[in-house]
Protein backbone atom coordinates (compact mmCIF):
# COMPACT_ATOMS: atom_id res chain seq x y z
CA UNK A 1 0.00 0.00 0.00
CA UNK A 2 3.09 2.11 0.90
CA UNK A 3 4.71 1.16 -2.73
CA UNK A 4 1.05 2.97 -4.81
CA UNK A 5 1.11 6.28 -2.60
CA UNK A 6 4.41 7.17 -2.89
CA UNK A 7 5.28 6.57 -6.62
CA UNK A 8 2.52 8.57 -8.30
CA UNK A 9 3.55 11.59 -5.88
CA UNK A 10 6.99 10.94 -6.75
CA UNK A 11 6.03 11.03 -10.23
CA UNK A 12 4.22 14.32 -9.90
CA UNK A 13 6.97 16.50 -8.05
CA UNK A 14 8.89 15.53 -10.94
CA UNK A 15 6.65 16.67 -13.38
CA UNK A 16 5.85 19.95 -11.30
CA UNK A 17 9.94 20.20 -11.33
CA UNK A 18 10.26 19.92 -15.16
CA UNK A 19 7.82 22.55 -15.80
CA UNK A 20 9.63 25.31 -13.91
CA UNK A 21 12.93 24.69 -16.44
CA UNK A 22 12.08 27.29 -19.00
CA UNK A 23 15.38 29.38 -19.81
CA UNK A 24 13.46 31.89 -22.06
CA UNK A 25 12.30 35.69 -20.90
CA UNK A 26 9.12 34.84 -19.22
CA UNK A 27 6.18 37.42 -20.42
CA UNK A 28 3.02 37.63 -18.82
CA UNK A 29 -0.44 37.02 -21.35
CA UNK A 30 -2.18 40.01 -21.17
CA UNK A 31 0.66 42.41 -20.38
CA UNK A 32 2.06 43.42 -23.85
CA UNK A 33 0.66 46.86 -24.91
CA UNK A 34 1.31 48.96 -28.08
CA UNK A 35 0.92 52.80 -28.12
CA UNK A 36 1.28 55.20 -31.45
CA UNK A 37 1.96 58.62 -31.27
CA UNK A 38 -0.04 59.99 -33.08
CA UNK A 39 -3.94 58.92 -34.28
CA UNK A 40 -2.88 59.80 -38.40
CA UNK A 41 0.12 61.29 -40.50
CA UNK A 42 0.15 62.51 -43.95
CA UNK A 43 0.62 60.04 -46.74
CA UNK A 44 3.46 61.41 -47.74
CA UNK A 45 6.29 58.67 -47.92
CA UNK A 46 8.01 61.13 -45.59
CA UNK A 47 6.03 61.78 -42.28
CA UNK A 48 6.55 59.09 -39.24
CA UNK A 49 4.78 57.69 -35.76
CA UNK A 50 6.37 56.33 -33.01
CA UNK A 51 5.75 52.71 -32.26
CA UNK A 52 5.77 51.81 -28.27
CA UNK A 53 5.63 48.05 -26.96
CA UNK A 54 5.63 48.16 -23.11
CA UNK A 55 5.67 44.86 -21.46
CA UNK A 56 5.94 42.62 -17.92
CA UNK A 57 8.64 40.67 -18.70
CA UNK A 58 9.26 38.51 -14.92
CA UNK A 59 12.79 37.87 -15.63
CA UNK A 60 13.72 41.22 -16.60
CA UNK A 61 15.65 40.17 -19.14
CA UNK A 62 15.94 41.38 -22.80
CA UNK A 63 13.58 40.19 -25.12
CA UNK A 64 12.80 40.87 -28.66
CA UNK A 65 10.15 42.68 -30.08
CA UNK A 66 8.56 42.10 -33.82
CA UNK A 67 7.25 45.12 -35.01
CA UNK A 68 4.59 44.54 -37.73
CA UNK A 69 2.60 47.33 -40.27
CA UNK A 70 -0.02 47.10 -42.68
CA UNK A 71 1.59 49.78 -44.73
CA UNK A 72 3.93 51.74 -44.94
CA UNK A 73 7.68 50.98 -43.85
CA UNK A 74 9.42 50.12 -40.82
CA UNK A 75 13.27 51.63 -40.83
CA UNK A 76 15.20 49.17 -39.64
CA UNK A 77 13.41 46.09 -39.82
CA UNK A 78 10.59 46.42 -37.43
CA UNK A 79 12.72 43.76 -35.02
CA UNK A 80 13.95 45.64 -31.80
CA UNK A 81 15.24 44.73 -28.24
CA UNK A 82 13.68 45.94 -24.99
CA UNK A 83 15.55 48.54 -22.91
CA UNK A 84 13.61 48.90 -19.56
CA UNK A 85 10.52 46.63 -21.16
CA UNK A 86 9.97 48.75 -23.50
CA UNK A 87 10.88 48.88 -27.48
CA UNK A 88 10.26 51.67 -29.92
CA UNK A 89 10.63 51.75 -33.81
CA UNK A 90 9.30 54.46 -36.36
CA UNK A 91 6.56 53.65 -38.60
CA UNK A 92 7.18 55.83 -42.08
CA UNK A 93 4.11 56.63 -43.77
CA UNK A 94 3.17 55.32 -47.36
CA UNK A 95 1.40 57.11 -50.00
CA UNK A 96 -1.86 55.86 -49.84
CA UNK A 97 -4.52 57.10 -47.86
CA UNK A 98 -5.71 54.19 -45.68
CA UNK A 99 -6.04 52.65 -41.78
CA UNK A 100 -3.14 50.71 -41.05
CA UNK A 101 -2.75 48.63 -38.64
CA UNK A 102 0.40 47.77 -36.42
CA UNK A 103 1.22 44.87 -34.72
CA UNK A 104 3.46 44.11 -31.83
CA UNK A 105 4.74 40.75 -30.73
CA UNK A 106 6.97 38.87 -28.22
CA UNK A 107 7.03 35.09 -27.84
CA UNK A 108 3.17 33.98 -28.00
CA UNK A 109 1.41 37.55 -27.62
CA UNK A 110 1.01 40.15 -29.74
CA UNK A 111 -0.66 43.67 -29.18
CA UNK A 112 -2.88 45.47 -32.01
CA UNK A 113 -3.32 49.77 -32.16
CA UNK A 114 -4.10 51.92 -35.60
CA UNK A 115 -3.49 54.80 -37.14
CA UNK A 116 -4.56 56.42 -40.15
CA UNK A 117 -2.85 57.85 -43.44
CA UNK A 118 -4.38 60.93 -44.93
CA UNK A 119 -4.22 62.21 -48.25
CA UNK A 120 -1.08 64.74 -47.81
CA UNK A 121 -1.59 68.19 -49.03
CA UNK A 122 -0.76 68.86 -52.87
CA UNK A 123 2.47 70.76 -54.22
CA UNK A 124 1.74 71.31 -57.47
CA UNK A 125 -1.08 73.26 -59.52
CA UNK A 126 -1.73 73.40 -63.09
CA UNK A 127 -4.18 75.23 -64.55
CA UNK A 128 -5.73 73.53 -68.34
CA UNK A 129 -7.87 75.13 -70.67
CA UNK A 130 -9.95 73.16 -73.56
CA UNK A 131 -9.50 75.71 -75.59
CA UNK A 132 -8.24 79.27 -75.66
CA UNK A 133 -10.91 81.12 -76.99
CA UNK A 134 -14.32 81.63 -77.19
CA UNK A 135 -17.05 84.17 -78.39
CA UNK A 136 -18.33 86.65 -75.88
CA UNK A 137 -22.02 86.19 -76.28
CA UNK A 138 -22.22 85.18 -72.84
CA UNK A 139 -23.34 81.31 -73.51
CA UNK A 140 -20.29 80.39 -75.15
CA UNK A 141 -17.95 78.84 -72.38
CA UNK A 142 -14.49 77.42 -72.00
CA UNK A 143 -13.75 74.94 -69.76
CA UNK A 144 -11.18 75.58 -66.79
CA UNK A 145 -9.52 72.56 -64.70
CA UNK A 146 -7.35 72.70 -62.23
CA UNK A 147 -5.44 69.58 -61.53
CA UNK A 148 -3.31 69.75 -57.83
CA UNK A 149 -0.95 66.59 -57.43
CA UNK A 150 2.64 65.78 -55.52
CA UNK A 151 5.51 64.47 -56.97
CA UNK A 152 5.39 60.69 -57.97
CA UNK A 153 5.94 58.62 -55.29
CA UNK A 154 5.32 61.01 -52.67
CA UNK A 155 1.78 60.57 -52.09
CA UNK A 156 -1.83 61.19 -52.59
CA UNK A 157 -3.98 64.08 -53.23
CA UNK A 158 -5.50 65.67 -50.93
CA UNK A 159 -9.19 65.51 -51.25
CA UNK A 160 -11.54 69.10 -50.95
CA UNK A 161 -8.66 70.90 -51.29
CA UNK A 162 -9.61 74.68 -51.60
CA UNK A 163 -9.03 76.35 -55.28
CA UNK A 164 -9.43 79.96 -56.28
CA UNK A 165 -9.84 81.25 -60.07
CA UNK A 166 -9.32 85.04 -60.50
CA UNK A 167 -9.56 86.81 -63.74
CA UNK A 168 -8.21 90.19 -64.20
CA UNK A 169 -8.35 92.56 -67.97
CA UNK A 170 -6.00 94.04 -70.09
CA UNK A 171 -5.65 96.76 -67.46
CA UNK A 172 -5.05 94.36 -64.28
CA UNK A 173 -8.48 94.75 -63.21
CA UNK A 174 -10.04 91.94 -61.04
CA UNK A 175 -13.49 90.87 -63.32
CA UNK A 176 -15.22 89.85 -60.30
CA UNK A 177 -18.24 87.76 -62.52
CA UNK A 178 -15.38 85.67 -63.53
CA UNK A 179 -14.04 84.56 -60.10
CA UNK A 180 -14.71 81.17 -59.14
CA UNK A 181 -14.08 78.72 -56.44
CA UNK A 182 -14.08 75.20 -56.00
CA UNK A 183 -12.62 71.94 -54.18
CA UNK A 184 -11.17 69.42 -55.31
CA UNK A 185 -12.43 65.97 -55.97
CA UNK A 186 -11.19 62.33 -55.82
CA UNK A 187 -8.61 62.64 -58.85
CA UNK A 188 -7.45 66.16 -57.16
CA UNK A 189 -8.60 67.92 -60.04
CA UNK A 190 -11.58 70.93 -59.77
CA UNK A 191 -13.26 72.18 -62.83
CA UNK A 192 -14.57 75.54 -63.75
CA UNK A 193 -16.84 76.79 -67.22
CA UNK A 194 -16.46 80.99 -67.53
CA UNK A 195 -18.34 82.92 -69.98
CA UNK A 196 -17.91 86.86 -70.88
CA UNK A 197 -20.59 89.37 -72.68
CA UNK A 198 -17.38 91.82 -72.74
CA UNK A 199 -14.86 90.86 -75.71
CA UNK A 200 -10.72 91.02 -74.49
CA UNK A 201 -8.22 89.14 -73.39
CA UNK A 202 -8.42 87.86 -69.74
CA UNK A 203 -5.48 86.38 -67.70
CA UNK A 204 -6.67 83.63 -65.05
CA UNK A 205 -4.79 82.35 -61.73
CA UNK A 206 -5.57 79.39 -60.32
CA UNK A 207 -4.41 79.52 -56.60
CA UNK A 208 -4.97 76.94 -53.89
CA UNK A 209 -4.36 77.94 -50.01
CA UNK A 210 -3.47 73.90 -49.81
CA UNK A 211 0.02 74.69 -51.62
CA UNK A 212 3.08 75.65 -49.57
CA UNK A 213 4.28 79.29 -50.93
CA UNK A 214 1.19 80.18 -52.70
CA UNK A 215 1.72 78.17 -55.75
CA UNK A 216 -0.34 79.56 -58.91
CA UNK A 217 -0.52 78.51 -62.25
CA UNK A 218 -1.53 81.04 -64.97
CA UNK A 219 -3.33 81.19 -68.62
CA UNK A 220 -4.89 83.49 -71.10
CA UNK A 221 -7.81 83.46 -72.81
CA UNK A 222 -9.69 85.35 -75.21
CA UNK A 223 -13.21 86.21 -76.00
CA UNK A 224 -14.03 87.78 -79.53
CA UNK A 225 -16.87 90.03 -80.30
CA UNK A 226 -19.54 87.55 -81.62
Amino acid sequence: MIRRVLLPTLALVLAQSCELVDPRPSVQAGLLALAIDADSIPADSASHATLTATLRNDTQDTVSITFRTSSGSLPGGGTVKTAGNQATAILVAGNDAKLVLVTASARDFQATDSIRFYPAAPSRLVLIPNRTSATADGTSGITLTVELSRPQGSGVVSLRTPVTLIATDGSGNEVRDLRRTGTSGDKGAVTFSVTSITAGNFRFVAKSAGLSGDVADTVTLVFVPK
